[in-house]
Protein backbone atom coordinates (compact mmCIF):
# COMPACT_ATOMS: atom_id res chain seq x y z
CA UNK A 1 0.00 0.00 0.00
CA UNK A 2 1.39 3.50 -1.27
CA UNK A 3 1.70 6.37 1.29
CA UNK A 4 -0.81 7.92 -0.74
CA UNK A 5 -3.33 4.80 0.20
CA UNK A 6 -2.63 5.27 3.88
CA UNK A 7 -3.09 8.36 4.08
CA UNK A 8 -6.57 7.99 2.40
CA UNK A 9 -7.26 4.86 4.74
CA UNK A 10 -6.78 6.93 7.76
CA UNK A 11 -8.41 9.97 7.11
CA UNK A 12 -11.24 7.49 5.76
CA UNK A 13 -10.85 5.85 9.69
CA UNK A 14 -10.51 9.14 11.42
CA UNK A 15 -13.91 10.11 9.94
CA UNK A 16 -15.56 7.25 10.44
CA UNK A 17 -15.07 7.07 13.89
CA UNK A 18 -16.03 11.00 14.55
CA UNK A 19 -19.70 10.11 12.65
CA UNK A 20 -19.53 7.44 14.72
CA UNK A 21 -18.64 9.27 18.04
CA UNK A 22 -21.01 11.76 16.71
CA UNK A 23 -23.88 9.53 16.75
CA UNK A 24 -22.93 7.29 19.52
CA UNK A 25 -22.14 10.22 22.01
CA UNK A 26 -25.86 11.75 21.96
CA UNK A 27 -27.32 8.35 22.03
CA UNK A 28 -25.54 7.18 25.39
CA UNK A 29 -26.20 10.60 26.82
CA UNK A 30 -29.89 10.14 26.42
CA UNK A 31 -29.37 6.07 27.13
CA UNK A 32 -28.03 7.24 30.36
CA UNK A 33 -30.06 9.95 31.53
CA UNK A 34 -32.95 7.47 30.92
CA UNK A 35 -31.34 5.17 33.34
CA UNK A 36 -30.25 7.46 36.19
CA UNK A 37 -34.21 8.99 36.00
CA UNK A 38 -35.49 5.81 35.77
CA UNK A 39 -33.52 5.00 38.97
CA UNK A 40 -34.22 8.00 40.30
CA UNK A 41 -38.15 7.58 39.92
CA UNK A 42 -37.59 3.90 41.92
CA UNK A 43 -36.03 6.15 44.77
CA UNK A 44 -38.82 8.01 44.76
CA UNK A 45 -41.80 5.51 44.60
CA UNK A 46 -39.93 3.16 47.32
CA UNK A 47 -39.56 6.20 49.78
CA UNK A 48 -43.51 7.16 49.06
CA UNK A 49 -44.29 3.57 49.58
CA UNK A 50 -42.44 3.18 53.34
CA UNK A 51 -44.04 6.69 53.76
CA UNK A 52 -47.05 5.31 53.34
CA UNK A 53 -46.37 1.97 55.47
CA UNK A 54 -45.27 4.32 58.21
CA UNK A 55 -48.35 6.54 57.96
CA UNK A 56 -50.87 3.42 58.09
CA UNK A 57 -48.80 1.83 60.77
CA UNK A 58 -49.17 5.27 63.25
CA UNK A 59 -53.16 5.20 61.82
CA UNK A 60 -53.57 1.70 63.07
CA UNK A 61 -51.49 2.68 66.12
CA UNK A 62 -53.69 5.40 66.81
CA UNK A 63 -57.31 3.41 65.93
CA UNK A 64 -56.03 0.41 68.45
CA UNK A 65 -55.35 2.94 71.42
CA UNK A 66 -57.82 5.00 70.52
CA UNK A 67 -60.29 1.23 70.32
CA UNK A 68 -58.32 0.18 73.88
CA UNK A 69 -59.24 3.44 75.43
CA UNK A 70 -63.10 3.26 74.37
CA UNK A 71 -63.71 -0.59 75.14
CA UNK A 72 -62.21 0.37 78.64
CA UNK A 73 -64.36 3.12 79.05
CA UNK A 74 -67.03 3.28 82.07
CA UNK A 75 -69.62 4.85 80.12
CA UNK A 76 -71.75 1.76 78.60
CA UNK A 77 -72.85 4.28 75.22
CA UNK A 78 -69.07 4.72 74.39
CA UNK A 79 -68.27 0.70 74.47
CA UNK A 80 -71.38 -0.03 72.38
CA UNK A 81 -70.44 2.39 70.25
CA UNK A 82 -66.27 1.21 70.10
CA UNK A 83 -67.66 -2.49 69.87
CA UNK A 84 -69.50 -1.26 66.71
CA UNK A 85 -66.51 -0.38 65.05
CA UNK A 86 -64.63 -3.16 66.04
CA UNK A 87 -67.30 -5.39 64.01
CA UNK A 88 -67.29 -3.32 60.87
CA UNK A 89 -63.28 -3.54 61.61
CA UNK A 90 -63.14 -7.22 61.62
CA UNK A 91 -65.79 -8.08 58.65
CA UNK A 92 -63.35 -5.51 56.91
CA UNK A 93 -59.89 -7.19 57.28
CA UNK A 94 -58.70 -4.13 59.29
CA UNK A 95 -59.22 -5.40 63.31
CA UNK A 96 -55.69 -4.43 64.67
CA UNK A 97 -54.41 -8.12 65.95
CA UNK A 98 -53.20 -6.39 68.77
CA UNK A 99 -56.30 -5.84 70.18
CA UNK A 100 -57.80 -9.40 70.26
CA UNK A 101 -57.24 -10.76 73.28
CA UNK A 102 -58.63 -7.49 74.51
CA UNK A 103 -62.07 -8.22 72.49
CA UNK A 104 -61.95 -11.98 73.48
CA UNK A 105 -61.64 -10.32 77.76
CA UNK A 106 -64.85 -8.13 76.52
CA UNK A 107 -66.82 -10.78 75.06
CA UNK A 108 -66.64 -12.56 78.70
CA UNK A 109 -66.44 -10.35 81.53
CA UNK A 110 -68.14 -6.79 79.90
CA UNK A 111 -71.37 -6.19 82.12
CA UNK A 112 -73.44 -4.96 79.41
CA UNK A 113 -74.99 -7.57 77.27
CA UNK A 114 -75.12 -6.02 73.98
CA UNK A 115 -71.34 -4.88 74.41
CA UNK A 116 -70.43 -8.55 75.19
CA UNK A 117 -72.90 -9.84 72.34
CA UNK A 118 -71.71 -7.72 69.59
CA UNK A 119 -67.86 -8.69 70.57
CA UNK A 120 -68.71 -12.38 70.90
CA UNK A 121 -70.12 -12.60 67.28
CA UNK A 122 -66.80 -10.71 65.93
CA UNK A 123 -64.27 -13.68 67.46
CA UNK A 124 -64.22 -16.05 64.90
CA UNK A 125 -63.62 -13.91 61.86
CA UNK A 126 -61.30 -12.80 64.63
CA UNK A 127 -59.76 -16.43 64.84
CA UNK A 128 -59.42 -16.62 60.85
CA UNK A 129 -56.95 -13.93 60.59
CA UNK A 130 -55.11 -14.63 63.86
CA UNK A 131 -55.38 -17.87 64.81
CA UNK A 132 -53.61 -17.95 67.99
CA UNK A 133 -56.03 -15.94 69.50
CA UNK A 134 -58.13 -18.81 69.62
CA UNK A 135 -55.57 -20.05 72.28
CA UNK A 136 -56.35 -17.17 74.69
CA UNK A 137 -60.01 -17.72 73.95
CA UNK A 138 -59.56 -21.11 74.80
CA UNK A 139 -57.44 -20.05 78.61
CA UNK A 140 -60.44 -17.87 79.39
CA UNK A 141 -63.21 -20.61 78.74
CA UNK A 142 -61.26 -22.82 81.07
CA UNK A 143 -60.71 -20.15 83.44
CA UNK A 144 -64.50 -19.72 83.64
CA UNK A 145 -65.26 -23.30 83.46
CA UNK A 146 -62.79 -23.92 86.61
CA UNK A 147 -64.41 -21.02 88.47
CA UNK A 148 -68.00 -22.68 88.18
CA UNK A 149 -66.95 -26.16 88.99
CA UNK A 150 -66.92 -27.80 85.69
CA UNK A 151 -63.21 -28.50 85.09
CA UNK A 152 -60.06 -29.68 86.90
CA UNK A 153 -57.69 -29.20 84.32
CA UNK A 154 -54.85 -26.84 83.72
CA UNK A 155 -55.23 -23.84 82.20
CA UNK A 156 -53.37 -23.68 79.66
CA UNK A 157 -55.12 -22.38 75.99
CA UNK A 158 -54.96 -26.14 75.15
CA UNK A 159 -58.29 -27.62 73.66
CA UNK A 160 -58.19 -31.14 75.18
CA UNK A 161 -60.73 -33.93 75.27
CA UNK A 162 -60.76 -32.67 78.47
CA UNK A 163 -61.49 -28.99 77.80
CA UNK A 164 -64.47 -29.95 75.31
CA UNK A 165 -65.80 -32.55 77.65
CA UNK A 166 -66.25 -29.97 80.59
CA UNK A 167 -67.48 -27.17 78.13
CA UNK A 168 -70.05 -29.74 76.83
CA UNK A 169 -71.47 -30.38 80.43
CA UNK A 170 -71.22 -26.53 80.68
CA UNK A 171 -73.72 -26.54 77.54
CA UNK A 172 -76.41 -29.03 77.89
CA UNK A 173 -77.02 -27.59 81.75
CA UNK A 174 -77.37 -24.03 80.26
CA UNK A 175 -79.53 -24.93 76.80
CA UNK A 176 -76.90 -24.42 74.22
CA UNK A 177 -76.01 -27.09 71.77
CA UNK A 178 -73.35 -29.27 73.47
CA UNK A 179 -70.80 -30.00 70.63
CA UNK A 180 -67.58 -28.47 72.77
CA UNK A 181 -66.94 -25.65 70.87
CA UNK A 182 -66.65 -21.98 71.95
CA UNK A 183 -69.65 -19.85 69.26
CA UNK A 184 -70.77 -16.95 70.60
CA UNK A 185 -73.90 -18.17 72.25
CA UNK A 186 -71.63 -20.22 74.70
CA UNK A 187 -69.35 -17.20 74.92
CA UNK A 188 -72.55 -15.40 76.44
CA UNK A 189 -73.71 -18.12 78.50
CA UNK A 190 -70.20 -18.30 79.69
CA UNK A 191 -70.12 -14.42 80.51
CA UNK A 192 -73.63 -15.30 82.35
CA UNK A 193 -72.27 -17.64 84.78
CA UNK A 194 -69.36 -15.50 85.57
CA UNK A 195 -71.68 -12.17 85.83
CA UNK A 196 -73.60 -14.33 88.15
CA UNK A 197 -70.43 -15.40 90.34
CA UNK A 198 -68.73 -12.55 90.40
CA UNK A 199 -72.42 -10.43 92.00
CA UNK A 200 -73.03 -12.57 93.88
CA UNK A 201 -69.43 -13.01 95.61
CA UNK A 202 -68.55 -16.34 95.57
CA UNK A 203 -65.82 -18.72 95.92
CA UNK A 204 -64.56 -20.88 93.44
CA UNK A 205 -66.96 -24.37 93.12
CA UNK A 206 -65.79 -27.72 93.24
CA UNK A 207 -65.92 -29.29 90.32
CA UNK A 208 -68.82 -31.26 89.21
CA UNK A 209 -66.47 -34.46 88.39
CA UNK A 210 -65.72 -34.71 92.56
CA UNK A 211 -68.14 -36.71 94.23
CA UNK A 212 -69.16 -34.73 97.23
CA UNK A 213 -67.79 -35.79 100.44
CA UNK A 214 -70.23 -37.99 102.78
CA UNK A 215 -70.44 -35.68 106.51
CA UNK A 216 -69.27 -38.75 109.41
CA UNK A 217 -72.27 -38.61 111.78
CA UNK A 218 -71.63 -37.20 114.88
CA UNK A 219 -71.51 -38.42 118.08
CA UNK A 220 -74.70 -38.63 119.71
CA UNK A 221 -74.28 -37.12 123.80
CA UNK A 222 -75.19 -39.51 126.43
Amino acid sequence: MSDEEKGNWKENVDLALKIISGILLPVTIVVAGQLIARQQQRDNDASLQQQRESDLSQRNADRAANLLKSLSSDNVRERQLAVRVVDHLVKENKFPAELGPVLISVSLTDPDPEVARVASEALPQVYKASPELEKTAVAETQRILKNSGYYDGAIDGTNSEKTREALRRFQQENGVEADGTVKANTIQKLRDAQQKRQSQGEQPAQTNTQKPAIPRPGRRGR
